[in-house]
């Protein structure tokens, strides 16, 4: 049996970004199981839903069970589009030592 454990915190106001802390560390975790902290800001609702995300994770099946940061957005509530950092065509990475999946 599949679990999902997570907590939500969101914030509702007109804003210009976001900014926030995110605790990290290297957990161990099953091969079925991953652990993942993230940012989003979004705008719309359901199929305009406009959404970008600065995640950190550990995933045995991403990156062999060390933390590693990536990005996604959507422009359209994930239907049509939904890229992961550099899987996206127009995705520019500027920091060298960054390091992302």
């Amino acid at each position: 049996m599949n679990r999902h454990h997570f907590t939500i915190a969101q914030y509702y106001k007109d804003n210009d970004g976001a900014r926030g802390n995110i605790n990290i560390g290297d957990p161990f975790v099953k091969d079925d199981q991953l652990s993942l902290a993230s940012i989003s800001v979004e705008s719309g609702l359901k199929d305009t839903l406009q959404s970008i995300s600065a995640r950190w994770i550990v995933s045995p099946k991403l990156n062999q069970n060390h933390s590693g940061l990536f990005t996604y957005w959507s422009v359209n509530g994930y239907n049509k589009t939904g890229y992961y950092s550099t899987l996206c065509p127009g995705f520019v990475q500027v920091c060298r030592t960054c390091f992302h999946l």
